[in-house]
């Protein structure tokens, strides 16, 4: 890919919580990388990453967290679930990315139950189809 190319392409990060503000173990080092590097940056904006743009799909389970949620006041559940992903979508903002589209918040217990056996959300098809 030429450097043009790779400054138009729109990157997508996945972010997957295991646990209320807890990334899935296979994205623990990456997220905290990230989250890292913003707070060094103090939210500048500068540098290479400027221009860049990208999309965040968060993948939560609101049943995970329920035991606890139930002790919160004004909460939103879906917002629980997706903390990791809202932290990183954050950083991504304060390194000067622009976000290509609304973030995908999925509460992974409240989609159609068939939804992830069969390899198809329609929440994740209609965020595609806005990318």
């Amino acid at each position: 890919m030429d450097a043009a190319t790779e400054e138009e392409a729109t990157v997508v990060f996945v972010v997957e919580t295991a646990e209320g503000d807890e990334p899935a173990a296979e994205a623990r080092d990456a997220v905290k990388m990230i989250l890292r590097e913003a707070k060094a940056r103090n939210g500048d904006g500068a540098g290479d990453a400027r221009g860049r743009r990208y999309a965040t799909a968060m993948v939560g389970d609101c049943d995970i967290i329920g035991d606890r949620a139930a002790y919160r006041s004004n909460q939103s559940v879906v917002e629980d679930c997706n903390a990791v992903g809202l932290a990183v979508d954050a950083a991504l903002r304060r390194f000067g990315w622009t976000r290509a589209a609304e973030s995908l918040r999925v509460d992974k217990s409240k989609e159609d139950d068939d939804a992830w056996r069969r390899g198809r959300s329609a929440a994740v098809d209609a965020w595609v189809a806005k990318l």
